[in-house]
Order: C-alpha cells, then structure tokens, then sequence
C-alpha cells in the first residue's frame, strides 16, 4: 500500500456528538490522499463505535489501553501515522476541504519542515472570526 500524503491525527476523548463530523472532513480532503488516525484515550461514550461504524479504508482507530491525555494520545496517532506530512485536528473541529493541499504547496514553495496556517472560529450565534488577525 503506497503511504498517503497526510496522516490527519484525531485525539479523542468522549467525542462521540463531534467525531463523525471531524473524520468525514479530514476524509474530504481534494487533491491529497490522506490516512485519519483516531487516537481514542480511552472514552467511555461511544467514541469508538462511531469511529469504527464509519468503515472506511482510509480511517485507522488506535484504541489506547490507558487515559494518556490530549498530547499522549496525539503522539500514539503520530507513532501510527504513515503519511509523509502529519495534520492534526481536534475531535470537535473542522476543516475545509483545500486546506491540506494549500499548506502542502506553501511547505514545498518554501521549502519548510512544518506549516502552520489560520482558524476560523465559528460561534453559536453564527459570527465567524479569524483567530489571529493578519
């Protein structure tokens, strides 16, 4: 099997009301082929059913044997990934689907080992925001 693009890690716990919506985002990706690693840090909702009642090739779940927190179960989806760039997105965030080919052609126009790129906040009244302003 060739290695993907992008291996998009989801660290997640008791995610089950946001996880579909975060994986059928990262699995949305246009001009890149990408790997979705849930690193479920040992949930105790139905994290992991929904993950895996998602059946997609494309999508791995690392079910961890012990609560590591955010940053440990991250780093078990980067010990998991395969892809030759690594994205990470929260459970209960979104992204678009150009985001990851866009951060690619600005890592490889410049050269750079990393690439960090802008949020949009979306709040419940419906206003959007750029998180850092230009």
């Amino acid at each position: 099997m060739t290695a993907p693009d992008v291996s998009v890690v989801i660290a997640a716990y008791n995610a089950a009301d946001t996880i579909e919506r975060a994986i059928r985002s990262a699995l949305a990706q246009q001009g890149v082929s990408v790997e979705v690693i849930i690193a479920d840090d040992c949930s105790t909702d139905t994290t992991r059913e929904t993950v895996t009642a998602l059946d997609d090739q494309a999508l791995r779940l690392v079910p961890l044997d012990r609560n590591r927190g955010p940053g440990g179960a991250r780093n078990a989806g980067f010990a998991a990934a395969r892809g030759r760039w690594i994205a990470v997105l929260d459970a209960d965030d979104t992204m678009r689907p150009d985001r990851l080919v866009r951060m690619i052609a600005t890592a490889e126009q410049e050269n750079a080992a990393a690439v960090v790129d802008n949020l949009d906040v979306l709040h419940a009244d419906g206003r959007a925001e750029r998180m850092f302003p230009r």
